[in-house]
């Protein structure tokens, strides 16, 4: 008996699901089919080229050039260059420190200017104002004296920093130093 009702209760449940597929199926008809996609083959022929040449697996070095010859002393490089910026400075750049004197102080509205001489040649300097081949900067001028930061590289790169002063040329009796690093 059981069989029976499980049997009729099954056979109830397919009769509903036909139905219902029969519907959709109906509804499903109703709807336009899609346009066909249009294919350019053309453009994906240029494509094509195009991706074969972007991935291309040939590899073709880039051609280097050497401008250094790893045999040459560092310490001739250095020379070299230091003799080809001396040629092309500017004048005050060119003498060392211990040859320029302090002849004179011009104080005015603008402030205290010193006058400089090397040789034949007088430079005009104001304070923060580099000169000397060292590239020594001047830190302050006073009534009678300069204080200058002079800083020395050795060839390997090390830096030597020290304060000093100048004084007027008639004045100078002797010259303080002050070192730092």
């Amino acid at each position: 008996m059981k069989k029976l009702i499980f049997l009729l209760a099954s056979v109830a449940l397919l009769g509903c699901t036909d139905i219902d597929r029969e519907e959709l199926m109906k509804n499903r008809a109703e709807v336009k089919p899609a346009k066909p996609l249009e294919v350019n083959f053309e453009r994906l022929e240029k494509q094509k080229g195009e991706l074969i040449e972007l991935f291309s697996t040939v590899y073709v070095a880039p051609e280097y050039t050497f401008s250094k010859d790893p045999f040459t002393s560092v310490v001739d490089e250095y020379r070299q260059a230091q003799e080809a910026e001396a040629e092309t400075l500017n004048p005050i750049l060119i003498p060392e420190f211990d040859e320029f004197k302090l002849v004179g102080i011009l104080t005015g509205e603008i402030g205290n200017i010193a006058v400089l001489a090397v040789a034949d040649e007088s430079f005009y300097l104001k304070t923060g104002d580099i000169f000397s081949a060292n590239r020594s900067t001047i830190i302050f001028i006073g009534q009678d004296f300069i204080k200058v930061r002079d800083t020395s590289k050795d060839i390997f790169g090390n830096t030597k920093t020290e304060i000093k002063d100048i004084k007027l040329d008639h004045l100078k009796a002797d010259s303080s130093k002050e070192k730092t690093s």
